[in-house]
């Protein structure tokens, strides 16, 4: 996926509007994938994709965004929804223009 400069925003100065982000489609999981390293999540919402840490909480989704001054964006989740239903993948090769 392509970052737009809103998507692009709450992760600096990781990646800047333009990089692009593969996405690990079968790594869906809140667990780590390397011990002691923070997985970054693209999250499916009703209107876009969002990227962000993820946490999960009973009953809800938090995405943390990297860049401490964007808000915490909190998902809830119904009881018939399963993580499988928001989260698209983990960010696992990034590429900018320099």
């Amino acid at each position: 996926m392509r970052l737009d400069a809103q998507q692009a925003a709450p992760l600096r100065p990781l990646f800047n509007e333009g990089s692009v982000l593969v996405l690990d489609r079968h790594f869906t999981l809140s667990t780590a994938y390397r011990t002691h390293q923070n997985n970054l999540f693209a999250v499916r919402t009703q209107h876009t994709l969002l990227l962000g840490y993820v946490e999960l909480r009973p009953g809800y989704l938090v995405l943390r965004p990297h860049a401490r001054d964007y808000p915490v964006e909190v998902l809830r989740l119904s009881s018939h929804e399963n993580l499988a239903d928001h989260i698209v993948g983990r960010v696992c090769i990034s590429f900018s223009e320099f």
